[in-house]
């Protein structure tokens, strides 16, 4: 990959996380999009976007990035957590 290409995609992490902190979710929320078609398995835009999707009860699409993310990285225990807590929301969804 490009030296530009990696910086540009690091940049564009760093404003996506930033407006996530801020509570941007949807600004956040396209350009962790951008991150990840630029790069598939960019960890933390990964755990971004599943972070917001559970944020807003997507659990399904939520479980599905964090099972991504721990695939990119075994050793993650926030990315093993977090897929955790969203299967655990959808267990009890299906209860109901």
């Amino acid at each position: 990959m490009p030296r530009a290409l990696k910086a540009f995609i690091a940049d564009t992490f760093e404003i996506a996380a930033s407006y996530h902190r801020e509570g941007n979710l949807d600004a956040a929320l396209r350009l962790y999009q951008g991150v990840i078609c630029a790069e598939g398995r960019h960890f933390e835009a990964l755990v971004g976007l599943g972070e917001i999707h559970a944020q807003r009860g997507r659990f399904v699409e939520a479980s599905r990035l964090f099972r991504q993310a721990a695939l990119v990285s075994s050793y993650s225990l926030d990315a093993r957590r977090n897929l955790w807590a969203a299967l655990r929301r959808i267990n009890r969804r299906c209860r109901r």
